[in-house]
């Protein structure tokens, strides 16, 4: 397994946008104890890993089998950071540049679209048009969607997303949610498909489809 350190550039207090609640970014000193803190929840269970890494999204990222203080073992997904991801002017999709339709309407949120590595990434609120039910934790800087019984829980900067919180295991994002102009930007058609909904893209109009 790979272990990759993070070291994150974010900073400061996220401000609201488009009537969009602010959150605050993590700290570049604090993240790795986040990310560690939120994984020691869920003990590690037999063929974890295996699920895992048998994901047909690619190869998840791990530092290994984990210990708390109290001896239990846990999984925990990588921290990492993309350099050039942190700045909208390095997507090769800028937003404004594609757009992006819900159940066959423009998306409220359509031009804040970017494409980075060739994957679409939207402000994780899009999720709301498709009547996910989304909360945020605070103490982890943490992102939950639930919908057609399916819980996905998605932290910045780390490459796997928890899938059915206890009970389940992680998924790899091939790409992390970050943040691009103080907003939580999240891998849309992983995150999509594992919630059961369809994604399409159109590269001639450069317009992505979200339906379900």
């Amino acid at each position: 397994m790979k272990k990759i350190i993070a070291l994150l550039a974010s900073t400061a207090l996220m401000l609201s946008a488009a009537g969009i609640a602010a959150y605050a970014e993590p700290q570049a000193e604090e993240m790795q104890n986040i990310a560690l803190a939120y994984a020691a929840q869920y003990p590690y269970k037999e063929g974890d890993v295996e699920k895992a890494f048998a994901s047909r999204y690619g190869e998840l990222y791990t530092s290994g089998i984990e210990k708390t203080d109290a001896g239990v073992e846990y999984e925990c997904p990588a921290v990492y950071y993309d350099s050039d991801a942190a700045m909208a002017g390095d997507f090769s999709l800028k937003q404004g540049e594609m757009s992006l339709l819900v159940n066959g309407k423009p998306s409220a949120y359509g031009q804040k679209c970017v494409l980075h590595n060739d994957a679409t990434l939207v402000p994780v609120e899009v999720f709301d048009e498709l009547g996910c039910e989304r909360t945020y934790n605070e103490a982890y800087y943490l992102t939950t969607l639930k919908k057609n019984g399916t819980t996905l829980e998605i932290l910045p900067y780390i490459i796997g997303m928890r899938k059915n919180q206890a009970e389940g295991y992680y998924v790899p994002l091939g790409g992390c949610a970050r943040y691009v102009d103080g907003q939580l930007y999240v891998p849309i058609r992983v995150v999509a498909e594992e919630l059961g909904l369809t994604v399409g893209w159109n590269g001639e109009s450069r317009s992505v489809t979200i339906d379900g």
